[in-house]
C-alpha cells in the first residue's frame, strides 16, 4: 500500500509527540501544559494533512475548495484539552459551492488521519446545517460552542460562528435546559452519582464533563468565557475559581496518566489503575 509523504511525516511526528508527552509527565510537568502541547501539535499535524488533501484537487476544484471550505476543531480538540489519545474531534463546514469537492476530500482526510495513528470524529456541514442541527441537538451545540478555525477559509468559519451564536443569543435559556438534559443522559449511562467505584474521569458524575458544562453554562447564561470572568462579575469567588481550576488539574491530570498507561484512549478508572496510580502518587488510604 503507497503511504504519501504527508502521512509518513504526520505519523513520525504523532509518534514524536506521544513520547514527548510521555516525558513531559514523568518530569512533572503539569497537566494544563500537557494538554495545550498536545492540542496544539495536534493542530498542525492535522492542518498539514488537511492541506496535502486539497492539493490533490485539480487547479479550478482547489481554488473552490480555498474559497468555499473550512476545517473547524470542536469539542475538546476546540477547548485544547487533548490528552495524549483523544480523539480529534472536527467538521468540515462549507458553501454549497463546495459540495460536490468535500466528500473526496473528508475521505482522505479520515484515512490519512487514521494511517498515521489519530482517531477522528468527523461532520461535515454547510453553516446552515450546522445551525440547524444545533438547534434541536444538544450535543452538536456543545460540540460548536468550542468550535476553533484550523484551516481553510475565515469567511466560512465566521458564518457557522454567526449562526452559533444568534442562536445561543435567541434562545440562551432554551439552549442552556437542553445541555442540562443532555448531561443528565450522559450520566445516566456513565454513573450519576460521585460514588461510582470505577469512574469515567470525562463524562461520570463529578468529572471532566461537569466542568465542561460549567463554561458552557457560564457563556450561555453570563457571556464568560471563564471562571475567572465570573469572578469579576461577582458570581463565583476567588475562593470557587481556585477550587475549580484544582478540580480541572486534577481530573486532566488522571486523563492523561489513563492514556500513557494504556497506550491508547481510555477513561475508565478502574480499580487497577486507582491502586496504581496512588501508589505513583504516593497517596494513602486515610
Amino acid at each position: 500500500m503507497h503511504v504519501s509523504p504527508a502521512v509518513k511525516e504526520a505519523a513520525a511526528s504523532v509518534a514524536a509527540l506521544r513520547a514527548a508527552l510521555r516525558a513531559d509527565r514523568a518530569a512533572g510537568l503539569d497537566a494544563r501544559s500537557i494538554c495545550l502541547r498536545a492540542s496544539r501539535s495536534f493542530e498542525t499535524i492535522v492542518s498539514g494533512v488537511w492541506e496535502a488533501a486539497g492539493a490533490r484537487l485539480p487547479a479550478h476544484d482547489g481554488d473552490a475548495f480555498r474559497d468555499h471550505v473550512a476545517l473547524v476543531s470542536q469539542g475538546g480538540f476546540g477547548r485544547r484539552e487533548m490528552a495524549p489519545f483523544s480523539d480529534v474531534d472536527l467538521t468540515i463546514i462549507h458553501r454549497p459551492e463546495a459540495a460536490s469537492l468535500v466528500p473526496a476530500v473528508a475521505r482522505r482526510l479520515l484515512q490519512d488521519l487514521y494511517d498515521a495513528g489519530v482517531e477522528v470524529g468527523q461532520s461535515v456541514r454547510t453553516p446552515a446545517e450546522a445551525s440547524a442541527l444545533a438547534a434541536t441537538d444538544a450535543t452538536v451545540l456543545s460540540a460548536l460552542l468550542d468550535r476553533r478555525l484550523l484551516a481553510g477559509n475565515a469567511a466560512v468559519f465566521a458564518e457557522v460562528s454567526a449562526g452559533i451564536d444568534a442562536l445561543s443569543c435567541a434562545d440562551p435559556i432554551g439552549a442552556a435546559r437542553r445541555i442540562v438534559e443532555e448531561r443528565r443522559r450522559e450520566m445516566a449511562r456513565f454513573g450519576g452519582t460521585g460514588t461510582v467505584l470505577e469512574p469515567n474521569v470525562k463524562r461520570s458524575a463529578g468529572a471532566l464533563r461537569d466542568l465542561h458544562l460549567a463554561r458552557w453554562l457560564a457563556r450561555l447564561l453570563h457571556g464568560a468565557e471563564s471562571a475567572a470572568d465570573l469572578a469579576t462579575a461577582g458570581l463565583l469567588s476567588a475562593e470557587d475559581v481556585r477550587g475549580l481550576s484544582e478540580a480541572e488539574e486534577f481530573l486532566l491530570g488522571l486523563r492523561i496518566d489513563l492514556h500513557l498507561a494504556a497506550g491508547k484512549a481510555a477513561d475508565e478508572l478502574s480499580r487497577a489503575e486507582q491502586v496504581r496510580i496512588a501508589e505513583a502518587r504516593g497517596i494513602r488510604g486515610g
